[in-house]
């Protein structure tokens, strides 16, 4: 996020310093799984730099709802899985 005023950058500023002060960072071998609750925690990546060798991190996101009911529109009759994100495309 960028952002867009003198205002905004402080409260930027404060929200990350808040962010940083509970701090909790996990490492992850292969094989590993961490869920994390969206409606409780923020939750990001730390940077690196892609070798591009096919052995690059990479991440899988996973949905799951405790009510199926809203989701009824996109899914396949009987089916309890939403049919995959259609990928966006750019200006």
């Amino acid at each position: 996020m960028e952002p867009l005023d003198e205002t905004a950058a402080r409260a930027f500023d404060e929200l990350r310093e808040a962010m940083l002060a509970v701090l909790d960072g996990a490492v992850l071998e292969a094989g590993d799984l961490i869920v994390v609750d969206n409606r409780t925690a923020v939750h990001g990546r730390t940077a690196f730099r892609p070798r591009y060798d096919g052995q690059e991190r990479w991440l899988r996101r996973c949905f799951a709802v405790a009510d199926l009911r809203p989701s009824r529109a996109v899914r396949t009759p009987g089916s309890q899985v939403c049919a995959p994100l259609k990928p966006e495309v750019g200006p």
